[in-house]
């Protein structure tokens, strides 16, 4: 096996390991770190457009307290409609040419803005969709226990729909990992970024993107898992605290 000069399929792949492993690294924690971060300060603001989009309109409310609540609500479904409406590649190059370039040339703080928005349009349906399922029962005996309607989300109502949509939250986390590969398109080196630029220079090109498809097949893979054996944990915990 000749790796100085490298003719079969398998001797080009472990070339490109053993001399652009630092591209894939580097790919790797900025597809990682775009996966983790967006998804949490995605579910962080699909917290509040949920709670915009859950405002109920009492017929003694004030007619300004009216009009804020029919405004949060309205603007909550705009934002959702108009981000699950279009591509992600287009809001990247939108954000970073239309208006981020300006102001700063940090790509990767802007590729955690769009992945962060972009998820929480994403995770605002599930949610809502978890609140319908659990229906107004669990709402209406919190309130009686005396709390706020924004105490009753937070304390009883938000935990239940976290845990029972987990499945669909670790979808999304693992659809960032895939997704992140867009970026590309403002110039972020993620892992796609990352190995076109070691086809490009070592001209290895389909043996580069095999190893792109490999990695991203072995990430998905171990975070499915691994956030599925959680969900599994806190389904059974209940069961074991009661024996």
């Amino acid at each position: 096996m000749d790796l100085l000069n490298p003719t079969s399929t398998l001797e080009r792949v472990l070339y490109l390991l053993i001399n652009y492993y630092p591209f894939f690294l580097e790919g790797i924690k900025i597809t990682m770190l775009l996966a983790l971060v967006g998804t949490f300060f995605g579910l962080m603001l699909s917290f509040l457009l949920v709670a915009m989009q859950s405002q109920v309109i009492h017929f003694r409310d004030r007619p300004l307290i009216k009009v804020v609540r029919r405004l949060l609500r309205l603007l909550s479904i705009l934002y959702v409609d108009v981000i699950r409406g279009t591509p992600m590649v287009v809001q990247a190059a939108l954000f970073y040419y239309g208006f981020f370039s300006k102001y700063s040339q940090n790509i990767v703080i802007a590729g955690l803005i769009v992945v962060s928005f972009n998820t929480a349009a994403y995770l605002a349906e599930i949610l809502r969709s978890g609140m319908s399922g659990l229906g107004h029962h669990q709402m209406e005996a919190a309130r009686s226990l005396g709390l706020s309607r924004f105490q009753a989300l937070r304390y009883v109502v938000m935990p239940q729909v976290i845990k029972h949509s987990l499945p669909s939250i670790n979808n999304e986390f693992i659809t960032n990992i895939k997704d992140s590969a867009v970026l590309s398109i403002i110039g972020l080196g993620e892992l796609f970024y990352n190995g076109k630029a070691a086809s490009s220079q070592s001209y290895f090109v389909s043996e580069s993107y095999f190893i792109v498809a490999v990695i991203y097949l072995l990430l998905t893979f171990t975070f499915t898992r691994l956030i599925t054996g959680f969900a599994r944990y806190l389904d059974n915990r209940p069961a074991k605290e009661g024996r």
